[in-house]
């Protein structure tokens, strides 16, 4: 799986600008706010979709954010520095973005896996997972 090729049309031709950002600029990158947030059923599928972002890893800053590996004030630490890319599940996502620990200021694309897990759940019928008319 090459997700690179797809993020990369996303963004333009200054993929790498928009993507990689390496430095907090006031008013224009804040900690905590990432360019891709990636939502999988779990921490193994989310692991398998930022593995298909390989070659971004080593240019921007990517965080997985999974409950079963890291407490939340942990997880709330690495949310303090710049992030490019941010993973996990929505439970996840959601409570740090209600805790104000994740910002969407600079949010440009939210890949949601829609592959189905063992259990036969995928993001669009996964139990925890609810759809809000507004």
């Amino acid at each position: 799986m090459r997700l690179e090729k797809h993020i990369k049309e996303a963004f333009g031709a200054k993929w790498k600008e928009g993507l990689c950002e390496g430095k907090l600029i006031e008013g224009k990158i804040e900690a905590g706010s990432p360019a891709v947030l990636v939502l999988a059923t779990s921490a193994l599928r989310s692991i398998e979709l930022l593995r298909g972002m390989r070659s971004f890893a080593k240019e921007c800053h990517a965080v997985k954010l999974f409950s079963k590996h890291m407490k939340i004030d942990e997880q709330v630490s690495l949310l303090k520095n710049i992030v490019n890319i941010a993973s996990d599940t929505p439970s996840r996502i959601k409570k740090l973005i209600d805790i104000e620990a994740l910002g969407l200021s600079r949010l440009s694309v939210i890949l949601l896996d829609i592959h189905t897990d063992v259990k036969g759940y995928s993001l669009l019928t996964f139990p925890q997972v609810r759809f809000v008319d507004s």
